[in-house]
Formats: C-alpha cells, sequence, structure tokens
C-alpha cells in the first residue's frame, strides 16, 4: 500500500479512512513486502472496538500486567524524557538527530527502557505467561510464531530462522 504514514492527518481515524483510497505498490499476491499500514488499521479498528484510545488500551492491557512502567506511545512523555535515546543520521559527516515524529501508533512510536523490553521479550519467551500468570493463551503465541507469508512472516513476528523469532 502506497501513502503508508502521512503525518498530515489529524487523527487516526482520517489516517485509517484515507488507507481506502489509496494505491497498491503491486498487485495483490504477487510480492510480498511490509506495510505499517495494516498496523495502524488495526489499531484504528481496536480503538473503535474498546471505545477508547489506543494508548489507554495499550498501558491497561499490556504495559500494566506485564509491569513495563517505562513504556509509553505519548508524545509528550517521550519528548520530556531526557534520558530517551535519539537516533541520528549521518550528512555531510554530521550527526543529525532523527524527528520522533512518528504519527501513528500501530506501526510504531512505542518508546520503552531496556528492562521493560527485557519483560516484553521474557513474556514470548515464557510463552505469554508473566510473574507466573498467564496473560496470552500459548495458541496465540504459536499463531505468532507461524509463518504465513512467503517471507517467514507471522503475525507481528519475523522468524528469521527455525529457532529465531523477533516480535515487532
Amino acid at each position: 500500500i502506497g501513502n503508508g504514514s502521512q503525518p498530515s492527518y489529524d487523527s487516526l481515524a482520517e489516517h485509517a479512512n484515507s488507507i481506502s483510497s489509496t494505491w497498491l505498490r503491486f498487485p495483490v499476491g504477487a510480492k510480498w513486502d511490509y506495510s505499517g499500514a495494516g498496523y495502524d488499521l488495526v489499531t484504528y479498528v481496536l480503538e473503535v472496538q474498546a471505545k477508547q484510545p489506543f494508548a489507554d488500551y495499550l498501558e491497561e492491557k499490556v504495559l500494566y500486567p506485564l509491569k513495563m512502567s517505562n513504556t509509553t506511545v505519548d508524545k509528550k512523555k517521550i519528548e520530556g524524557n531526557r534520558t530517551r535515546a535519539i537516533g541520528h543520521a549521518s550528512r555531510h559527516n554530521r550527526k543529525i538527530p532523527l524527528a520522533s515524529d512518528i504519527p501513528w501508533v500501530g506501526a510504531g512510536g512505542v518508546y520503552a527502557s531496556a528492562n521493560d523490553l527485557s519483560r516484553f521479550i521474557q513474556f514470548f519467551l515464557n510463552w505469554g505467561v508473566v510473574d507466573e500468570k498467564r496473560l496470552l493463551d500459548k495458541e496465540s503465541i504459536m499463531a505468532m510464531y507461524t509463518p504465513s507469508t512467503q517471507r517467514n512472516y507471522g503475525m507481528g513476528i519475523e522468524i528469521w530462522k527455525k529457532t529465531t523469532a523477533w516480535p515487532f
């Protein structure tokens, strides 16, 4: 899908609605290519169904149960954190800070501490269990680890080798 992340849209709903009028980069089924637009659409559907902003849902259903207290999608909290890591690009032999302007959090924009990331990874390594409490059934985790495309991409996880998978 083309036109994946237009920062000019004022809301996630406007962005999600715009996807219906965008173009396909190639015919369906002809080729595989990552697109964040699907994650943005899922985020929008989740907001509508849950009747709450994605940030609130994420905090309530994922971050709080996983005790990930230093993780957020709140742009004000991110920008207010002086210890956050900032990516850089090289231009004319100079480091240029990258903008943190990711307009839709479905496909990106989550900031987390190393400790919180370790809890998130451990959750997957424990097949949906954290602190001896099951938060996600094993079948859902298995579906995430099951390749469903020609590029060995599961449900949100790219599988590099038979024994290696990376959650995105």
